[in-house]
C-alpha cells in the first residue's frame, strides 16, 4: 500500500505540472516527422502507452506518456482523441493480458479509429509476430488503420513502414530475451547462494524479510494435515473449513477447493523447508511453465523458518496423496490457475507456494 501510496503522489506531481504550464524553451532537432494527412479529413486518433512494472520510476513513466499524448493530440487540429488506451504493469511479450491493448484492437476492428500512436515499437510489442500481425490486421481493415511508432518515425501504412517495423521489431524481441536470460541467471545466483524468495505461504507472516507463524491462519493448516493423516480425504477437509466459514487463503474465494487443500498438503514450506525452482517457463512469448522434473537445477534449504509440521508428517501425506489429488497440485503450479492465478512467470522462475 505504501509503494502504492509513493507512486500515485508522483503522478499527481506530474498532472499537476502539466496543468501549470510553466514556461519551458523548446529546442526541437528537427520538424514534426508525424504521418501526414490530408487537411480535410479530421482523423480519429489512438495514443497507446504501456510499462512493465509498478516500480516509481515506471509509474512515473506512464502517467508522463499520458500526458504527453493528451497535449500531442491537441497539437494537430485534424486529429481527435478517442481515448488514451493503456497497460501499467504488463509486459509487452504477449498481448494476452494486456486489456486495453485489445479492447483498442477490438475498437479499431469496430471501426472507431483512424490512428494509433505510440511512442516506440518496443512500447507497442516485443514479440516480432504480435508486432508484424497487427500491424497487417489493421492494414487490411477497411478503411485500413494505421500505426505510427514516434521514434523510429514509422507509419504502418507507408510504402516502406512494414520492412522497417520488421527489422526494428526483431531488435526489441531480441533486447527482451536478452533481459530475461539476465534476470533468469540472477535468480539462479540467489538460489545457489541460499537467497529465496520471500512469498508468505498461508500460515506465516512478513516480519522485516522473516516468516514468522500466524497462529490463526497455522492452526488452519495444522487441521488440515491432521485431518488428512486421520483418512478424510482433501474434498472432505474442503467442505468442513467452507461449512466453518474459515477464510481461504486468498480470499477471494467463497469457499475452499479441493487444489487449494491438496496445494497445503503438498507444500514442503510447512515443514520448513524451500525448494527454488520448482517450475520454469519454456516459451517466454506465449508465458507457458512446465514442471521442473530435472531439465534445470533445483535447491532446497531445509529448515529455514519455523515449521508447522514435523517432516515426518509432510512426507507421510505426500505420500498418501492420490494420482487426481497430485495432478490438482501441478496444475495450479504450472497453469497459475486459482491461487497462483497473479504470478506473471519469467525464464526461469521459482516456483511460488502459497
Amino acid at each position: 500500500m505504501a509503494q502504492e501510496s509513493k507512486n500515485e503522489d508522483r503522478k499527481q506531481r506530474i498532472r499537476e505540472a502539466f496543468h501549470d504550464g510553466k514556461q519551458v524553451e523548446r529546442m526541437p532537432a528537427r520538424e514534426d516527422m508525424a504521418p501526414q494527412h490530408s487537411d480535410d479529413v479530421i482523423y480519429r486518433v489512438a495514443p497507446y502507452c504501456r510499462v512493465s512494472t509498478m516500480s516509481e520510476m515506471q509509474a512515473e513513466s506512464f502517467e508522463i506518456q499520458q500526458q504527453y499524448y493528451n497535449e500531442y493530440i491537441a497539437k494537430h487540429p485534424n486529429w481527435t482523441l478517442v481515448r488514451i488506451y493503456a497497460d501499467e504493469g504488463i509486459s509487452a511479450t504477449s498481448v494476452k493480458n494486456r486489456k486495453d491493448f485489445n479492447n483498442m484492437i477490438e475498437d479499431c476492428k469496430a471501426g472507431k479509429i483512424d490512428l494509433i500512436v505510440t511512442k516506440s515499437v518496443s512500447r507497442f510489442a516485443r514479440n516480432v509476430v504480435d508486432c508484424i500481425k497487427y500491424a497487417r490486421d489493421l492494414r487490411a481493415l477497411s478503411p485500413p488503420v494505421g500505426i505510427y511508432f514516434e521514434t523510429e518515425n514509422i507509419n504502418t501504412l507507408s510504402q516502406n513502414g512494414e520492412l522497417l517495423l520488421t527489422v526494428l521489431a526483431a531488435f526489441a524481441q531480441d533486447e527482451s530475451v536478452n533481459k530475461s536470460i539476465s534476470v533468469a541467471w540472477g535468480i539462479r545466483q540467489r538460489f545457489a547462494k541460499g537467497i529465496p524468495k520471500l512469498v508468505k505461504p498461508y500460515g506465516y507472516q512478513n516480519d522485516d524479510g522473516k516468516l514468522v507463524v500466524d497462529e490463526e491462519e497455522a492452526s488452519v493448516v495444522i487441521r488440515i494435515f491432521a485431518f488428512y493423516l486421520g483418512g478424510k480425504t482433501p474434498y472432505e477437509i474442503a467442505k468442513i473449513l467452507t461449512d466453518e466459514g474459515v477464510p481461504t487463503p486468498t480470499g477471494k474465494k467463497p469457499c475452499w477447493t479441493l487444489s487449494s487443500v491438496t496445494y497445503i498438503l503438498g507444500n514442503d514450506r510447512y515443514c520448513g523447508d524451500v525448494i527454488m525452482q520448482k517450475s520454469l517457463c519454456v516459451d517466454l512469448f506465449a508465458h507457458k511453465r512446465v514442471r521442473n522434473l530435472g531439465q534445470v537445477e533445483r535447491y532446497r534449504m531445509r529448515d529455514v523458518h519455523p515449521p508447522l509440521i514435523s517432516k515426518e508428517e509432510w512426507r507421510e501425506a505426500k505420500n498418501r496423496i492420490s494420482m487426481p489429488d497430485r495432478e490438482a497440485v501441478i496444475l495450479e503450479e504450472i497453469t497459475g490457475e486459482g491461487i497462483l492465478s497473479s504470478l506473471h512467470p519469467i525464464l526461469f522462475k521459482e516456483d511460488i507456494d502459497v
